[in-house]
């Protein structure tokens, strides 16, 4: 069974940079983005788990990549945890 991760953010800034991806570039401050991850076994017969992708939604869309792209994202980007 996987395991689901998620969470929502508060945007503090607009996308820093320009990105060929308009759902970055639609980021304004204020906006509330949800991540979310499902880890999953890695398969028959294999030991350990992975994910294979992050997901991010906002009012203006969606856009899924690698966790090594997300970490490119969201190092341009301003984010505090919604409560």
């Amino acid at each position: 069974m996987p395991l689901i991760l998620k969470n929502t953010f508060i945007a503090k800034t607009e996308y820093c940079g320009k990105s060929k991806f308009d759902f970055w570039n639609n980021i304004k401050p204020g906006m509330l983005i949800k991540v979310y991850t499902e880890i999953k076994p890695i398969s028959r017969g294999q030991s350990g788990l992975h994910a294979t992708a992050i997901c991010f939604s906002h009012i203006d869309g969606s856009f899924s990549c690698s966790m090594n792209e997300a970490a490119k994202y969201l190092s341009k980007l301003e984010l505090e945890e919604y409560k």
